[in-house]
């Protein structure tokens, strides 16, 4: 753990609790996607805002210029997917987890199930002007973790931005397949960084 901020700590925690309890999915999920938020923002910030910063001034930005608020939640999300402890609680889970990966797998078969979504694999960008198979999130491997962050990321920003209906069965069933692994997944990175002690 490198986040020593207990308030983070606390509003990680109290988050990722409130999921355990919800029997809505798509508000399981929201609270899962703020536990987890609030998780690799503590976490990631200041890695996230160095390595950024070397970039920038190795193409010869005016450090002045660089602030914090260059910082964008995909860029943080790249670095939690570089990050390899959190892979490695992953990879652990698969092959310690019979429920986690038969999840996950009931997950990547929803997904190629054509009755259910048309962009077979792919959890396809909902925003106005975006959908389509060349602007979504591909999960097609139990196995690839980039795939299984990328995919939660993209049914959080379906939900945030994507003119999602809650009452739309086929969007509430992506949802549901992924709540479990999500939950399960969270359950142990945070146990392994000390947060849910």
């Amino acid at each position: 753990m490198t986040n020593y901020n207990p308030l983070s700590i606390q509003i990680t925690k109290s988050w990722f609790l409130k999921a355990e309890s919800e029997k809505d999915p798509i508000n399981k999920f929201i609270c899962l996607w703020a536990s987890f938020n609030c998780f690799f923002s503590a976490e990631l910030f200041d890695k996230t805002f160095n390595r950024l910063r070397r970039q920038y001034m190795e193409f010869g930005g005016d450090l002045p210029n660089y602030s914090p608020d260059n910082v964008t939640e995909h860029q943080l999300l790249k670095t939690f997917r570089s990050t390899k402890s959190y892979k490695q609680i992953y990879m652990d889970l698969l092959s310690s987890s019979n429920e986690f990966k038969d999840d996950l797998d009931s997950f990547v078969v929803s997904l190629k199930n054509k009755e259910f979504n048309n962009y077979s694999g792919h959890i396809v960008d909902m925003r106005s002007g975006k959908l389509g198979a060349n602007y979504s999130a591909r999960f097609t491997d139990a196995d690839n973790f980039n795939q299984f962050i990328g995919v939660i990321y993209q049914i959080r920003c379906n939900l945030y931005h994507g003119n999602k209906n809650m009452s739309y069965e086929n969007d509430i069933e992506i949802v549901k397949n992924i709540n479990d692994s999500f939950l399960h997944y969270l359950y142990n990175l945070y146990s392994n960084e000390g947060y849910l002690g």
